[in-house]
């Protein structure tokens, strides 16, 4: 006798569906085939922070806008809404300035309000009508705008403390915090936004980041199974560090001598919001990244199989390539507990680090390096190599002549 087949409904699943299991079943294949037909599984151009990265406790506050909201993630929030009110002296600032109707500013928002919507996570929004959306649009967009005048033309006339203009700035680059690049664009008066434009200004500063044309050279060897050697090991054989010119996290290069190779790193600058920012260019990238190269989270863990202890730190900043205004066991902590939860494009760099594993292997590398290590590293240990040296010199020029002394003629023998 067969057995009766029962299927059991989770209650969150049903909790919009009323009808027995053939017709939720029904429901589920077609609701998925419209979802897939309006593409809306496609990831929104500004996401929310994922909580893979926002479970790990020590970074929750990186996420999070401290002074200023932008967009609708954070609109409302209490303790953000005393920038509400500079918002509008912003705007008024903007609006006067340019010589412009505030109505004609306001119906530009107004026609990209609805593309600018979809720009952030379904349902996300859905508390704000069109009107107060635009608004938010409207507002936040000037407020952007006027701010980057003033910070680049007139700082005085930003009348904001020191520290509340590094908040804004941190605040500016929050995923979450993000602005639609197509409601900029129509409030400074250009053509509609194109594909190639970035799509809010985190968008901006991580194409800023990477270089186009380092993919085209990104080796398909996975590099997982190289050893990782820390900064002052390799400085040990004869390894140096140099800044590169191009501040691109994708442009990391070795080249390889006997005197000394050289393995050039993009330069960074740390600072009290270098944290914030580095975790939410991480976090856009790992939403919004569709080639999957990865390229900050694959730099920031590079990084950090170059420091082991601070002394790594120390090597790094001697070499230029990091410059730090803070302390360097923050440094140190930073990239050795970020690591943690990221993972890199195993493909990122393996070239670079084929080259230093064999390089770190090189015996006669080592010993140039020891030797240039013992007898240059100082002005002293120089001059004390020439007056050994010399002295050997005499020494064997005496017991030469001691063993065949000159004749009448100055002859030896």
């Amino acid at each position: 006798m067969a057995q009766e087949l029962k299927i059991s409904i989770p209650q969150e699943a049903n909790s919009h569906f009323s009808g027995g299991p053939p017709e939720w079943l029904a429901f589920i294949v077609t609701e998925g085939q419209i979802k897939t037909g309006n593409n809306q599984m496609q990831a929104p151009q500004i996401p929310k922070v994922p909580r893979l990265l926002r479970q790990v406790q020590s970074n929750q506050k990186c996420y999070d806008p401290s002074l200023v909201s932008i967009g609708p993630y954070h609109h409302g929030k209490p303790e953000l809404r005393d920038m509400e009110k500079l918002k509008v002296t912003f705007t008024r600032k903007f609006v006067d300035d340019s010589g412009i109707c505030i109505e004609d500013f306001y119906c530009k928002v107004a026609e990209v309000a609805i593309g600018a919507r979809r720009c952030y996570a379904e349902d996300s929004t859905d508390e704000f009508d069109d009107e107060k959306f635009t608004q938010i649009m409207f507002l936040d967009g000037c407020f952007i705008l006027q701010f980057i005048v003033f910070l680049l033309r007139r700082p005085v006339d930003l009348k904001m403390p020191g520290h509340q203009v590094v908040l804004v700035k941190r605040d500016l680059l929050l995923l979450e915090n993000q602005l639609p690049f197509q409601v900029i664009w129509s409030l400074m008066n250009l053509r509609e936004t194109e594909d190639h434009q970035p799509v809010h200004l985190l968008g901006l500063l991580h194409t800023d980041h990477i270089n186009k044309e380092a993919c085209s050279h990104c080796s398909t060897r996975s590099s997982d199974w190289y050893s990782y050697r820390s900064a002052k090991d390799l400085r040990t054989v004869g390894i140096r560090f140099r800044p590169n010119w191009t501040n691109a996290y994708s442009d990391v290069e070795f080249k390889s001598s006997v005197r000394g190779s050289r393995l050039i790193l993009p330069p960074v600058t740390i600072e009290e919001s270098f944290k914030s920012v580095l975790l939410n260019l991480i976090a856009y990238e790992t939403c919004c990244d569709a080639s999957g190269e990865l390229w900050v989270t694959s730099y920031a863990c590079f990084l950090d199989s170059l420091i082991q202890d601070v002394e790594d730190v120390k090597v790094l900043q001697s070499e230029g390539v990091f410059s730090i205004f803070v302390r360097e066991q923050e440094v140190a902590d930073l990239f050795n507990q970020m690591s943690r939860n990221l993972v890199p494009n195993p493909y990122a760099y393996s070239d670079v680090k084929r080259l230093i594993e064999l390089d770190h292997k090189s015996m006669i590398k080592k010993w140039v390096a020891e030797w240039l290590h013992d007898y240059f590293s100082s002005p002293w240990s120089f001059i004390a190599l020439v007056a050994a040296t010399f002295t050997i010199v005499l020494t064997v020029i005496q017991s030469y002549v001691a063993i065949f002394p000159l004749n009448n003629n100055g002859n030896c023998g």
